[in-house]
């Protein structure tokens, strides 16, 4: 139910007339919305998580461990949304971390080298691109992700195994995807179609 900006709500927490976009949609009101305002629902969450932390940890332990894959793929949305949003302050704590954390910092970059080593990856390049082209060919132009046409100069390829699932860079491996289905699909042996 979308809410009408021009209608007022009075919040039952701070008693203050506000716009009904202030509020969150709760399906069991009367009206469609919560009874407090985001801003005072935000409040009241946090003081309630604050009083009973270990409630709200067992909560969450929980909820997660209905749908790992699902609760980590949030986190990592979230993750990615906070980066893309905040990219200044993300470079500053990677840079703190790797300050503090050398030795593992140095490690995990040698492994990730190593994988994409192990997996025959080229940089870039002329075979870069007459793989990239035989691959389209192949194909036929379409992606392997939705079964759409691919715009020909204008496509990713898709590992169907990731490299980060111990997939390999060879050309059975690969597949024509649209960067949009692509980034979609991030690290999952899913297709969705």
């Amino acid at each position: 139910m979308q809410a009408d900006p021009t209608a007022h709500k009075r919040c039952c927490a701070c008693e203050q007339d506000k716009s009904s976009e202030a509020f969150s949609a709760d399906r069991s009101a009367p009206d469609g919305l919560a009874s407090r305002c985001r801003e005072c629902l935000s409040t009241y969450r946090r003081e309630r998580r604050a009083k009973n932390p270990e409630h709200h940890r067992a909560q969450r332990r929980a909820y997660y461990q209905r749908d790992p894959s699902k609760e980590r793929a949030r986190g990592n949305e979230r993750q990615r949304e906070w980066r893309a949003a905040n990219p200044e302050a993300h470079r500053a704590s990677v840079k703190a971390w790797r300050d503090a954390n050398p030795d593992e910092a140095k490690r995990q970059a040698k492994e990730k080298q190593d994988r994409r080593r192990a997996a025959g990856e080229p940089s870039s390049g002329p075979r870069r691109e007459a793989e990239r082209l035989l691959i389209l060919e192949r194909d036929d132009g379409v992606c392997g992700i939705c079964g759409q046409d691919v715009d020909p100069f204008d496509f990713t390829l898709d590992h169907i195994v990731p490299i980060a699932r111990g997939g390999a860079h060879v050309m059975s491996n690969l597949q024509l995807a649209h960067a949009l289905c692509n980034s979609h699909k991030y690290t999952s042996l899913e297709v969705a179609a």
